[in-house]
């Protein structure tokens, strides 16, 4: 009978047991993800962004106006720009979480005076991320920099870039189909957002309410593994990414404890292996 090496076994255990440590969260997180098969059918995100903003465009200082465009409406009475959801381009990521695509352009001018507008902004192809109870609002932008009522800045262009990061008063459940509908009353800029805005507004002017309103068809029982992740910004609640951050690092820990209990079981039945194999003159 041919005989092995202690040399011999020991890597092909090792490698065995490592494998079976890699394969085993990947398909996990595979089934995770296959587990949501719910969809987003209809819904709406509503903002004034900032009603003195509003009043200031359109009064006799500024001498300015609102262009709208793509589908999105703005109320007289409430002033909030309703933006409506596309949902053919829009995906639920988990349980708690989802991206959302938004119809709708806006073109805010003010302050020409026969050059062009010095006050020249125009939001467009915006998105929003929900993970839990934090939603992000992403914008594509052109925006002239802000100097002085004297002098006209440059031209300032981003793509998906994070305009504001909130709390909202409560997270999704999209374990379930139905109507969803959350707002955050503290709302500001984040940095990437001050730029957006051509530095008229900072990370501490509050601005508006928001609220989100979804409409989802069919279940999503998956692991929440974000969407949009665009940009670098961070404002008031930029602490929602410490908070992930931790939850990362303990999910690391309870997988690596996880891996070493894999370990200990497998070094058990080595040993004994080992030590039957040595008695019988398998081993030398």
């Amino acid at each position: 009978m041919k005989r092995f090496t202690r040399a011999a076994i020991a890597p092909v255990v090792v490698a065995s047991v490592l494998a079976g440590a890699v394969v085993a969260p990947q398909a996990q997180a595979a089934e995770d993800a296959g587990a949501c098969k719910g969809l987003i059918t209809d819904g709406t995100f509503d903002w004034a962004i900032k009603e003195s903003f509003q009043n200031y465009l359109v009064g006799k200082i500024a001498k300015g106006k609102m262009e709208l465009d793509e589908g999105v409406k703005r109320s007289d009475s409430t002033k909030v720009f309703t933006f409506p959801v596309n949902a053919a381009k829009s995906k639920l990521e988990g349980k708690s979480s989802a991206t959302i695509a938004l119809d709708g352009k806006v073109h805010f001018t003010g302050h020409d005076h026969g050059t062009g507008p010095m006050l020249d902004m125009t939001l467009y192809d915006l998105k929003v991320e929900v993970i839990g109870d934090t939603l992000t609002l992403y914008t594509d932008y052109d925006s002239r920099a802000f100097v002085n009522m004297s002098t006209k800045g440059d031209m300032l262009h981003g793509d998906d870039e994070p305009m504001v990061r909130v709390k909202l008063d409560k997270a999704p459940d999209f374990s379930k189909s139905g109507a969803f509908s959350a707002t955050a009353k503290k709302v500001f800029l984040t940095k990437t957002g001050v730029d957006v805005w051509g530095g008229f507004y900072d990370t501490e002017t509050e601005l508006a309410p928001l609220t989100i309103n979804l409409t989802t068809d069919g279940t999503c029982d998956g692991g929440d593994n974000g969407g949009v992740q665009g940009g670098n910004g961070s404002g008031s609640s930029a602490g929602s990414s410490a908070d992930s951050g931790s939850s990362a690092v303990e999910n690391l820990w309870d997988r690596m404890f996880e891996v070493l209990g894999v370990l200990g079981l497998f070094a058990g039945f080595f040993g004994a292996f080992y030590a039957f194999a040595k008695t019988r003159g398998f081993i030398r």
